[in-house]
């Protein structure tokens, strides 16, 4: 997953600077069309899609997956092949992005869904 500028400062800074790193809630999870690249880029919008709450288990063997299903009703029709998380349903500070391991073809006024433990953040270096 790429890691976005202010996510890496933040944390480098908890650790170089002794400063603490809160996110405050559950990160939203929004579903892109593209790359969101390090910014967000490519999210989906249209029909009643918005970005969803998702409570994660704990982290273990550097990895953190979603406790619960959830799910993106009404989208509008789209391939989502990246998802992202982020600080804020609307606006908010982008944290994360990255592949899917498989795209979702919605159909218009679908819904997306992803299982429980189907959504894995990691760290990798």
């Amino acid at each position: 997953m790429a890691v976005s500028t202010a996510l890496a400062n933040s944390i480098l800074d908890a650790i170089v600077n002794n400063t603490s790193y809160a996110l405050g809630n559950n990160p939203w999870v929004a579903l892109h069309t593209g790359d969101p690249g390090t910014t967000g880029a490519n999210e989906v919008t249209g029909g009643s899609y918005a970005r969803q709450q998702v409570n994660f288990n704990a982290a273990a063997s550097k990895a953190a997956k979603n406790a619960a299903s959830f799910s993106f009703a009404n989208m509008p029709a789209a391939t989502v092949t990246h998802i992202s998380l982020w600080s804020a349903e609307t606006v908010g500070t982008f944290l994360i992005g990255g592949a899917l391991s498989e795209s979702i073809v919605v159909a218009g006024g679908g819904t997306a869904t992803l299982s429980a433990e189907h959504l894995t953040a990691s760290v990798t270096s």
